[in-house]
């Protein structure tokens, strides 16, 4: 492969998540050495004023301006294609998805340590959010595996990305993110116990309000507050029994 560190990033029409997002994936530990993918939809100028000037900022960015607009089923998809033109292993994001210091660390991690294990489908960076740092209930080495599919933030492989371009039809409902889910099929995404993206998106958001996005998407606790330091670089270790109920 080209490149063996490989972001891909869709933007619609919130430039200001966007760029507290470009903002955040530049102070990620180790983000100098990604190539990063910007696939972005016309219908905003400044979305695309945003992502042209960090652009011309960091090297190793290329911004694709859709000449219509995609849809975000066609877009990540497209966008996803792109990135494996370049790696075996893809990190994706979406526009209101801020990333932790240590996140691609994290990422860099799991696609070696789970690469050949066929009972995973996928990683997130997203993870358990209901307990404050002073609970004492989470421990920020920690992850785990689930049956679920994060569709806003993720990392997979090609041999799986074949699997998942070869079952999603951008033409059909449901989403593509609902179709990934049946691909998927009973093979599991592995998770952080203490979250690594903190999702900002309440405002505009194609397929939630703001009430739903309070309720069912807003991070609530994440590394940043629990004092973590990207430089020490955390010993991520699976939890094989973690039960979220006991915890």
């Amino acid at each position: 492969m080209v490149n063996n560190h490989v972001i891909t990033l869709t933007a619609w029409r919130r430039p200001q998540y966007l760029a507290e997002v470009l903002g955040a994936l530049q102070a990620c530990e180790g983000s100098e050495k990604y190539k990063l993918l910007l696939h972005l939809e016309p219908d905003s100028p400044e979305v695309v004023r945003v992502a042209k000037r960090f652009a011309a900022q960091r090297p190793n960015t290329e911004v694709h301006v859709n000449p219509r607009r995609r849809g975000c089923d066609k877009n990540t998809m497209e966008a996803l294609e792109h990135g494996f033109q370049h790696s075996d292993f893809v990190v994706h994001i979406e526009d209101d998805t801020v990333p932790f210091g240590d996140c691609l660390w994290y990422m860099e991690w799991a696609a070696e340590k789970y690469q050949d294990d066929p009972d995973i489908f996928s990683v997130t960076a997203a993870g358990h959010t209901g307990y404050p740092k002073d609970s004492g209930k989470l421990r920020a080495c920690d992850v785990s595996r689930r049956h679920w599919f994060t569709g806003w933030q993720f990392g997979i492989w090609s041999d799986r990305w074949v699997e998942m371009q070869a079952g999603v039809n951008v033409q059909t409902p449901p989403s593509w993110d609902a179709q990934t889910t049946a691909v998927r099929g009973e093979r599991q995404e592995i998770f952080p116990h203490v979250v690594r993206v903190r999702n900002i998106g309440r405002e505009l958001g194609l397929n939630s309000s703001p009430e739903h996005w309070q309720t069912y998407v807003r991070t609530a606790y994440w590394a940043g507050d629990y004092d973590v330091v990207p430089a020490d670089r955390v010993p991520f270790e699976e939890i094989l029994d973690w039960d979220p109920n006991s915890a």
